[in-house]
């Protein structure tokens, strides 16, 4: 009887033994499976329901950890993977947590507001653009954050470009050589400047390439006229 009960105290180790999972790596199924899962109730979320990204993101968390559970995980190391995903990405958090800051301590300590102030009496209209694109290359690489940059230099450059007449409906840009005008809207105030702000770029491509010059056309009959130098001489 006592051999008999060690046997099937042995069996039963054996068997509770079997019953623990070996974690494995996914196969491509299952890894397609939860990206799948993922997309599916991001697109449901998004599309159909209009609601945040942050509702769909977590169920399809949870469909990646109901896999790992299946793949063999316990939720010990389930849980450690997700505070190591947290804890790499903490470090773009404090630098948007800084952006915020800086966002916010430059507009309340008028900062926004004196480079408004100071840039309507130095830039002009001529180097607004070129001005614009250094500015902010510099600030950015001052920085380290394109955001800050927006949120601080764009929104006083904005608004040196509203002071400077600037209209933000008219956009150019060079496609295959040429210089297209677009506007926003079918507005009557639109179209005008569409075709004032096409002329004028028109007026200055052609004063770049061309050149200025004037012209003189004499009508007449009985009398000529010649040029000797700088001056006309008619008889």
């Amino acid at each position: 009887m006592r051999t008999m009960y060690l046997e099937k105290g042995w069996y039963n180790q054996v068997s509770e033994e079997k019953k623990v999972k070996t974690p494995r790596m996914p196969k491509l199924w299952e890894a397609l499976l939860t990206m799948a899962f993922l997309v599916a109730m991001l697109a449901l979320g998004i599309v159909k329901y209009g609601v945040d990204p942050h509702v769909p993101m977590f169920i399809g968390t949870l469909g990646a950890a109901m896999m790992a559970l299946y793949l063999g995980y316990k939720w010990e190391a389930i849980e450690k993977a997700m505070m190591d995903g947290i804890y790499k990405a903490l470090q773009s958090v404090c630098i948007l947590i800084i952006v915020g800051i800086l966002i916010g301590v430059w507009i309340n300590a008028g900062v926004v507001p004196t480079m408004i102030y100071y840039g309507l009496k130095v830039l002009k209209p001529a180097i607004f653009f070129i001005a614009a694109v250094l500015i902010c290359s510099i600030t950015s690489l001052a920085t380290g954050t394109s955001w800050g940059t927006m949120g601080t230099m764009g929104v006083a450059l904005m608004g040196i470009g509203f002071g400077l007449g600037m209209n933000p409906g008219m956009t150019a840009a060079v496609e295959d050589g040429h210089v297209v005008v677009a506007r926003k809207d079918e507005t009557k105030e639109q179209k005008s400047l569409h075709g004032l702000t096409r002329t004028l770029i028109a007026n200055m491509v052609q004063g770049v390439s061309e050149g200025f010059s004037k012209e003189l056309e004499i009508q007449g009959v009985g009398y000529r006229a010649a040029k000797q130098g700088k001056d006309l001489v008619m008889n």
